[in-house]
């Protein structure tokens, strides 16, 4: 099977190969899921995969020239790499390629899966993630294409949580290295978060997520972070492609039409999932996804074929009593409340300080002797005030010279006392 890169292949793995802890250079990265991409869905066996020479070149980002040399050199090192998947009896290592064949007479060489990654890497029908070669294919950094692949997988659930020394040792990252969070996060974290932001010369990113970071401490010590998960309009470039040729920008997509998808890569089929979001509808069915993910995470979940998840929305359980969804919607009503009076608090100080400026604005046209009368009697509310210290600020320093506190004063006053016209 040989390599033919005119669209944009798709790399399938099982999420325990994502999860699995294992150190690959950029370029091995690359070549490995560009060899992956060619796997078919009905591959029932692993094939050798041939790739010519020349897309190995471009996949390595090196002069053609220099391609038998360096590929050498990278296949030798592919093949001594070791991954650790976490299986259920313990876990398993295993290289990522047994054999790589030098084929002259037609320029190719082809790669051959290690026979133990079968189930990770073929006939997947569940509990997989799908990443497109391209987007892949254009990072930089080694850790940025691990994460993108890590927030893939959690996607449509919109947010993924790590501990710090769990995700460093997913990434393969030694404790001792960038030990404090500060440095972890600006090396690797904010590295990533940079290079799935990038644009293209048309303003468009070409990577489908990028994300807002929250961390949570226990103690002074950052030991948890949380990745919210930001879906991106985003344009496609042909991997390795000298041209940079681009692929047509994919269509906004309706609420529901997202959460259909959810539905569908829990297990729920697109007919089912149609019917629940007509009778439940999209709010409720976001609470019971929310309690649904959450007993994922808490391995609360036996079956994972969409059979649980149907039971909670045909029996509409989100996880709450009825006085916790009924506390729940006092709760939601209350904040409406306070922020209607909150926008109301804010609308009154503006037009406030409109009242003020127009108050000043008025006080600069009177004669002399009409300000001198103003001024007496803001003199004599600042005694009634009780503010000697103002009283003293105000006869030495005048209303010209006056502080920022006592203009804030004479405004309000000038606003309440004489030019206000539109009282609350």
């Amino acid at each position: 099977m040989s390599s033919k890169f005119t669209k944009s292949p798709v790399v399938v793995q099982s999420n325990k190969l994502v999860e699995s802890r294992y150190i690959l250079s950029v370029n091995e990265q690359r070549l490995v899921f560009a060899v992956a991409s060619m796997i078919h869905p009905d591959d029932v066996d692993f094939y050798p995969y041939e790739i010519k020479i020349r897309d190995l070149a471009a996949i390595l980002g090196i002069d053609l020239n220099n391609a038998y040399k360096n590929a050498d050199r990278i296949t030798d090192q592919l093949m001594q790499r070791v991954l650790v998947i976490p299986e259920d009896d313990g876990p398993l290592k295993v290289g990522w390629v047994s054999s790589c064949k030098y084929n002259n007479k037609k320029g190719t060489i082809s790669f051959s899966f290690d026979p133990h990654l079968r189930p990770y890497l073929l006939q997947l029908k569940r509990d997989f993630t799908q990443s497109k070669l391209s987007i892949l294919a254009q990072f930089q950094s080694i850790y940025s294409i691990r994460i993108y692949q890590l927030l893939k997988q959690y996607k449509k659930i919109g947010y993924r949580e790590f501990g710090v020394d769990e995700l460093k040792e997913i990434l393969g990252i030694d404790k001792k290295k960038y030990s404090q969070f500060k440095q972890f996060r600006q090396w690797v974290l904010n590295q990533a978060k940079k290079e799935f932001e990038k644009k293209n010369e048309a303003g468009f990113p070409q990577c489908d997520l990028t994300f807002k970071l929250e961390t949570i401490r226990e103690g002074r010590t950052i030991a948890r972070i949380k990745f919210i998960i930001i879906p991106l309009k985003y344009q496609e470039a042909l991997p390795f492609a000298k041209s940079g040729q681009l692929l047509p920008i994919e269509p906004d997509r309706t609420e529901d039409q997202e959460l259909l998808e959810k539905l569908e890569y829990f297990g729920i089929s697109a007919l089912r999932a149609k019917a629940f979001i007509e009778d439940i509808g999209r709010e409720k069915i976001e609470q019971i996804l929310d309690y649904y993910t959450k007993c994922l995470a808490a391995d609360k979940v036996e079956k994972k074929d969409g059979a649980f998840l149907a039971y909670l929305l045909r029996e509409q359980i989100t996880g709450k009593s009825k006085f916790e969804a009924e506390l729940e919607v006092e709760v939601v009503e209350q904040k409406k409340i306070e922020q209607q009076l909150k926008k109301k608090e804010e609308e009154r100080a503006r037009r406030h300080e409109e009242q003020a400026k127009v108050s000043l604005g008025k006080f600069q046209s009177l004669s002399p002797k009409e300000k001198g009368l103003v001024l007496q009697a803001f003199r004599e509310n600042l005694v009634e005030l009780g503010n000697k210290t103002m009283v003293k600020d105000f006869d030495q320093a005048g209303i010209d010279n006056a502080s920022g506190a006592m203009m804030a004063l004479f405004r309000l006053f000038l606003r309440e006392q004489y030019f206000d016209e539109d009282t609350d």
